[in-house]
């Protein structure tokens, strides 16, 4: 489980496993989609340098793009 941003409640949300959608690794670290309890979509860029929240609410190609490239 894991606390997300929702933009529709404008509070964090607690996301359980039922609601992970996938997970993608990138050269920026792994982007963890889900469906928020709003039921829009939501993904998160984790790994171990970075914990940041792309977006309570985008679609998997805007995060992408939108992604930190490694320094």
């Amino acid at each position: 489980m894991f606390l997300a941003w929702c933009d529709t409640r404008n509070q964090n949300v607690l996301i359980g496993p039922s609601y992970i959608r996938g997970l993608t690794n990138t050269e920026s670290g792994m982007i963890l989609s889900y469906t928020c309890h709003c039921g829009q979509a939501g993904q998160m860029l984790t790994g171990a340098a970075t914990v940041q929240t792309i977006s309570g609410h985008t679609t998997p190609t805007t995060a992408a793009s939108e992604a930190p490239t490694a320094a």
